[in-house]
C-alpha cells in the first residue's frame, strides 16, 4: 500500500551566515488542509539537525546524523550565489571559471563540497 501526504506550505523562513557556516530555518504548514506540520533544519559547529512534527505532537522525524549535517552545509553552499558576501568568503575557493560555469570548493565542519554551477545565457 502507498500513502500520499498531502502537505500546504504556510510559511518559512531561513536565516543563513557564511563564517562560520549556519543555517536556520523553519516551517509551518498543514497536513491534508488542516493537520499543523512544523520542520526545523539547523546546520552550526559542523552538526545538521532536522525535526519534524505534526500536530505538536508526533514527531516525523529527528535526525542528527552526518548526512543531515552534509546536506545542510550543501545547501548552504547551493545557496551562496544568492549572496555575494558568500562568494568572496574565506570559506569559499573559486577552483576554475569558463563562459558558462564556475566551480568551487567550501570546506567545513570536517567536509570538502566541491560544485559546479552553471550559468545560462538569457537567450538561451
Amino acid at each position: 500500500m502507498r500513502e500520499i501526504l498531502l502537505v500546504i506550505s504556510n510559511s518559512a523562513r531561513s536565516r543563513m551566515a557564511i563564517d562560520p557556516p549556519v543555517r536556520l530555518a523553519h516551517m509551518r504548514a498543514s497536513v491534508m488542509g488542516s493537520i499543523p506540520f512544523t520542520g526545523k533544519d539547523k546546520y552550526k559547529d559542523g552538526q545538521g539537525y532536522m525535526f519534524g512534527k505534526v500536530a505538536g505532537m508526533i514527531t516525523v522525524f529527528d535526525d542528527r546524523d552526518a548526512e543531515i549535517a552534509q546536506s545542510a552545509l550543501l545547501t548552504i553552499f547551493a545557496g551562496a550565489l544568492f549572496f555575494p558576501s558568500f562568494v568572496i568568503s574565506d570559506q569559499i575557493t573559486r577552483i576554475a571559471s569558463d563562459d558558462s560555469s564556475a566551480t568551487a570548493r567550501m570546506q567545513a565542519g570536517g567536509m570538502d563540497l566541491t560544485g559546479t554551477f552553471s550559468l545560462m545565457r538569457k537567450d538561451c
